[in-house]
């Protein structure tokens, strides 16, 4: 039990540092909730790339 006890007095020094942290995290939040969009917009392009691929292939067939 004292064991744990000590680390509920570590832990008191790490809220601190969790403010800290979680402030520093915050930040990333934002651009995060932008990543969904970035995401989708590099599954078009993926998808419109390997269209683009799929059609540079068949005109390459077709030359």
């Amino acid at each position: 039990f004292p064991p744990v006890h000590t680390p509920t007095a570590f832990r008191p020094h790490a809220p601190p540092v969790d403010d800290a942290g979680v402030a520093a995290v915050q930040p990333p939040r934002p651009p995060r909730a932008g990543t969904p969009p970035l995401w989708l917009l590099a599954v078009a392009f993926a998808v419109s790339f390997g269209v683009g691929l799929a059609v540079t292939v068949g005109v390459a067939a077709l030359l």
